[in-house]
């Protein structure tokens, strides 16, 4: 496994293997980057936007009504 993480911040990112100094902050960054798109579209969304459900399990959910 390669584990990289940002000096002073939890989580970080790991691969299968031995990667390449390069080849991780790469990868780091792109993940950043899909983060990032992500977060712009929750904070940009409206509140009609979202779908609420509340159910049992986690896996196999059950139950399901949608608020």
């Amino acid at each position: 496994m390669t584990t990289i993480y940002l000096k002073g911040e939890g989580g970080g990112l790991s691969d299968w293997g031995y990667k390449s100094r390069d080849e991780m902050i790469i990868q780091i960054r792109e993940h950043a980057q899909w983060e990032k798109d992500k977060a712009e579209k929750i904070l940009s969304a409206k509140d009609e936007d979202f779908i609420v459900e509340q159910h049992l399990n986690v896996h196999t959910r059950k139950n399901i009504v949608r608020i």
